[in-house]
């Protein structure tokens, strides 16, 4: 069965699957681009500003709608990463129109650092009067950025500035002049609180809380701080200052499943807060005795009792819940032209392995049929040493056939499930299991067929007779000989060869091969099995690999599980 694979067929094939996938990370990545809750922050008159997207909305504790700016408003390209406010009121925040590329997006997910990009025009920091709408640029000798920083400002109007994916950390002026900087210790630093003349802040890789010295002359000096050890969650992200306590958001390896523990002053965790799996929280305030957790994932502002950690409600407005509806309406929208791309992919691949699968049954028949037709000449083994080699039986052959398909199918699918269910659902740790199994169980299998396709089986007058499926060919007697229901065990002297009895057509195993093995030894399974260890058999390590592989994924999940 060697035919050649129709060209203008195999690039249908590839044309259709790159289409699929193409459309499938399009959707995707509009669900990625909707306006998300981004960082909250309390104004000096007491009051809390939301980011959404490009937008700010001022509300009272209560959630009472106060005042709605934009990027637009202010005459700027967009709103980009972490923002803080002067003493007066001022906000300070960075405007960006940079659409980060896919090598900029899989730095980010690897936590790499890049210091190579140009700044874009109207790009930078912006000091904006919120009440006459005016910006002006605030530094113009800081970096540019395209991911992750944070902000804070304190009473003297002194700007703090976490530039997370480059490990350092700014002081500067209110006039944007730097006037210190640090990089010792720090690993993708990120919020940062400055409490009683001391700056505190989160060092997210080395996960730890660190308090270092704010004067200008001995910045970074470092003071003091503690180890957030929260089981499962030790990758802190944020924290909030109430009255003895630290509050700390902290997630997982992933970066995600975040929860939300108080610490007491000397580092102790005290209580912890599951705010639900999946959740992606980005900041935490206190305001009113609850605190405020904005989680992107779940697209919701969470406010949470300071005292119990309990879940009060979702903290919202009228113009908050508006702006939240529509950008969840649009997600959904395009979650949903995703699955239904995966969809219409899968019944596409399920059709063209149909057709296939089909084509290929049709040749198996036709090649065995033609098999039998040449070997009818043969209806005894002749003198002069021409050997009758059995034809491989239809069920293996359809099974060969199908399983070719199978790897393929799995591997494709596997990838399409994860990747969805990592951007779709809560459980994609689950899905990333199952599909690992599969994959695992396939790929063994798909080995144990390959050991066994590699022999083919023959008669000459009294001998049994042995040959590789490559060019070299084997002709010998073999010196000991076992049998069992499934399997012929065979050694000629120097190797050792097992072969699976359903290979073959079983009316021509019993009529050629079964008579030669009447001075053979019958064997049962189980003392088969032992043979089979004996001789190191390549179909049972894999087997034991196999089952080595589902005992080490188990091993895998519990101890996930015990983490969580």
């Amino acid at each position: 069965m060697n035919r050649e694979v129709d060209t203008k067929t195999a690039l249908v094939v590839i044309v259709f699957f790159v289409a699929v996938i193409s459309a499938w990370m399009h959707f995707n990545t509009k669900v990625l681009q909707v306006d998300s809750p981004g960082f909250v922050r309390i104004n000096p008159a007491g009051n809390v500003a939301v980011n959404l997207g490009g937008d700010f909305y001022e509300v009272t504790p209560e959630g009472a709608d106060l005042l709605h700016y934009s990027a637009d408003d202010f005459g700027l390209q967009g709103i980009m990463g972490d923002f803080a406010f002067f003493s007066n009121g001022d906000i300070l925040l960075y405007s960006s129109s940079y659409q980060p590329t896919l090598k900029n997006k899989l730095n980010t997910v690897a936590r790499l650092e890049n210091d190579s990009r140009e700044k874009v025009g109207g790009e930078g920091f912006y000091r904006c009067v919120i009440q006459t709408l005016m910006c002006s640029d605030f530094s113009l000798v800081l970096p540019v950025f395209d991911r992750v920083f944070r902000l804070t400002i304190d009473k003297d109007d002194n700007v703090y500035l976490a530039d997370t994916s480059r490990h350092r950390v700014y002081k500067l002026n209110e006039t944007g002049d730097i006037l210190a900087e640090f990089n010792q210790g720090l690993r993708f630093p990120n919020d940062l609180v400055v409490v009683d003349s001391v700056l505190w802040q989160v060092n997210t890789n080395h996960h730890e809380l660190l308090a270092v010295d704010v004067s200008t002359e001995t910045f970074g000096e470092k003071l003091g701080g503690f180890v957030v050890a929260m089981p499962g969650r030790d990758f802190p992200s944020d924290l909030e200052k109430v009255a003895d306590y630290w509050y700390v958001l902290s997630m997982d390896n992933g970066m995600m499943n975040g929860k939300l523990g108080r610490f007491n002053k000397d580092g102790e965790l005290l209580h912890t807060a599951d705010l639900g799996r999946g959740a992606d929280p980005v900041t935490i305030v206190h305001v009113g005795g609850k605190l405020i957790v904005a989680d992107v994932r779940n697209m919701k502002f969470l406010a949470l009792d300071a005292k119990s950690l309990s879940v009060l409600s979702d903290f919202t407005s009228t113009n908050i819940s508006e702006h939240l509806l529509r950008a969840k309406q649009q997600a959904n929208k395009n979650q949903r032209l995703a699955w239904a791309v995966v969809g219409f992919g899968l019944i596409g691949f399920m059709v063209l392995a149909y057709f296939a699968i089909k084509s290929e049954v049709t040749a198996i028949d036709e090649d065995v049929n033609n098999s039998v037709r040449n070997n009818t000449s043969l209806d005894m083994p002749t003198e002069d040493g021409q050997a009758y080699w059995l034809p491989e039986s239809k069920q293996f052959l359809y099974a060969r056939t199908y399983f070719k398909w199978v790897l393929p199918i799995v591997a494709i699918g596997g990838v399409v499930l994860c990747a969805v269910s990592f951007f779709t659902l809560k459980n994609s740790f689950i899905f990333l299991v199952i599909a690992i199994i599969i994959l695992g169980v396939s790929y063994f299998i798909r080995r144990m067929f390959k050991q066994i396709s590699d022999v083919a089986l023959g008669v000459q007058e009294a001998s049994l007779l042995l040959k590789s499926s490559g060019k070299h060919v084997i002709l010998t007697e073999f010196k000991h000989v076992f049998y069992s229901h499934s399997l012929i065990a065979l050694n000629d002297g120097v190797n050792d060869i097992l072969v699976p009895i359903k290979l073959f057509e079983i009316t021509e195993f019993e009529r050629w091969v079964k008579p030669r093995l009447q001075s053979a030894k019958y064997l049962n399974e189980f003392q088969m099995m032992k043979v089979q260890w004996q001789m190191k058999s390549p179909m049972l390590i894999e087997l034991i690999k196999l089952l080595v592989f589902l005992l080490g994924t188990i091993l895998v999940i519990e101890i996930w599980r015990g983490w969580q």
